[in-house]
């Protein structure tokens, strides 16, 4: 189309072609479409720790039927995918036949993948528009169950790829219709329960890649206090040269093996902190119960073995105080 488009008020759905004829912008966007064969595409991408069940899934397919209702629907498809982690899937070609999905399998759901395909005709317009909404949502328990079956999936490589739970795209020609159906699924998406998120695990996360530093600096400070109080208290284990360096090498050898160590511990640390995701899961069935237990689990250990790391550093730096007294006093 070489002629020029122009709006003719911002409050006005209509449009003029050519200083001469005036049309609807549905009838604009319709021929744009037909001659160029394009959709455009609105996209959200969804980091929530969501709590999704079946009635969830339920209720969201209403709320979209609800929504076919305000337009001239001439046809609409709906197909459901669910994944599970043995790369096994079950697809079902209409919502009413998820609804008789298996609920006693073994394997956790991975992710579950809804399609609506549908034609509708807008007011100004004569031929049907082809929409098509594509949501996906992921478990992260689920997701986790395949990475520790799965040698290839690294614990980084999955940290990356389990902040993201889930997808929301949708194909359209009039975007307010496309705008509709995404405030609708957002609404829903919003509605549903969420795991709540540790802001202090999200902060120890952020710095654990500085742990291995700050174990071992506040070992060397904190020996190196406690063993220059010791010296000004005892002022007599300096009294002559020989004793001065042999408490030098004594102060050394203990503070440097203490360090060495609090290093190594708070690489550990940083290795344990990275296995703790914040609990998000599609529910739908037995496999997935199973799962969500063994995630809530796995994240108790980690903080449990992160506090003990945390606590053997303490033990260490006060046993190292106590080895160099043994030490001085065999002098």
């Amino acid at each position: 189309m070489n002629a020029i488009v122009e709006r003719e008020n911002d409050r006005s759905n209509s449009v003029v072609i050519n200083d001469e004829v005036q049309v609807s912008m549905k009838l604009v966007q319709q021929i744009y479409s037909e001659i160029t064969g394009k959709t455009e595409r609105l996209q959200r991408n969804l980091s929530g720790n969501h709590k999704i069940k079946l009635n969830d899934i339920i209720q969201l397919n209403i709320k979209i039927e609800q929504l076919f209702e305000q337009y001239n629907l001439v046809a609409k498809n709906c197909s459901v995918v669910v994944y599970h982690v043995d790369d096994c899937s079950a697809r079902f070609s209409s919502f009413d036949r998820f609804r008789l999905y298996d609920q006693s399998i073994v394997k956790p759901c991975e992710n579950i993948s809804l399609v609506y395909d549908f034609l509708i005709i807008l007011p100004g317009t004569s031929k049907p528009q082809s929409y098509k909404i594509s949501i996906d949502l992921h478990s992260r328990a689920g997701m986790k169950v395949k990475s520790a079956n799965d040698d290839i999936i690294t614990k980084r490589f999955f940290t990356l790829f389990a902040a993201k739970t889930g997808q929301i795209q949708i194909e359209y020609v009039d975007y307010t219709v496309a705008r509709n159906f995404l405030t609708t699924i957002n609404d829903w998406y919003e509605s549903l329960d969420k795991s709540n998120d540790s802001k202090l695990i999200r902060l120890f996360q952020r710095c654990s890649s500085n742990f291995h530093i700050a174990f071992q600096v506040f070992t060397i400070l904190l020996l190196s206090i406690v063993f220059y109080r010791q010296i000004l208290i005892n002022t007599e284990w300096v009294a002559s040269d020989s004793q001065l360096l042999s408490i030098v090498l004594i102060l050394f050898c203990t503070i440097y093996s203490s360090s060495i160590l609090a290093k190594h511990l708070g690489i550990k640390c940083e290795e344990m902190l990275e296995l703790y995701h914040q609990l998000s899961y599609v529910e739908l069935n037995c496999g997935d119960k199973k799962a969500i237990d063994s995630f809530n689990k796995s994240n108790f250990k980690v903080v449990l073995n992160s506090f003990l790391t945390i606590l053997f550093m303490v033990i260490i730096n006060i046993f190292s105080s106590y080895i160099f007294e043994v030490l001085k006093a065999s002098q």
